[in-house]
C-alpha cells in the first residue's frame, strides 16, 4: 500500500510545508509499514505565487500541470532503492521511519 498526502492551495499560500496532515499521515504510514509519499515537497520547491499556477482558480483541484507535477515526484520517489521510498522528505534517510 502507498499513500500520498498532497496539499490544498491555502496550504501552499500559508507556507505550511510541514501541515498535520504531512506529520500525522507519515507517522500513521510508519507505524503501520505503509509506504508514504510527501506530495507537498514539489509544491515548495517554487515561490507560493509561482505554485498556485498548479490549481485551478478559486479551486482545490489541480490544472494539468498540477496533475504532472504530483505524478512525476510520485513516480521519483518510488523509483528510489531502500527505506528511503518511504518519503520524499525522509528525516532520517537510511533509516526505516
Amino acid at each position: 500500500m502507498t499513500l500520498v498526502v498532497y496539499p490544498w492551495p491555502e496550504s501552499v499560500d500559508a507556507a505550511d510545508r510541514d501541515s498535520i496532515q504531512v506529520t500525522h499521515w507519515r507517522a500513521w504510514a510508519a507505524s503501520r509499514n505503509v509506504r508514504f509519499i510527501d506530495g507537498f515537497a514539489p509544491f515548495f520547491r517554487e515561490p507560493a505565487e509561482v505554485a498556485l499556477q498548479y490549481f485551478s482558480a478559486g479551486d482545490v483541484h489541480f490544472t494539468e500541470l498540477g496533475h504532472r507535477l504530483l505524478f512525476d515526484e510520485v513516480k521519483r520517489v518510488e523509483s528510489l532503492p531502500g527505506p528511503e521510498v518511504q518519503s520524499s522528505r525522509n528525516p532520517h534517510p537510511g533509516s526505516t521511519p
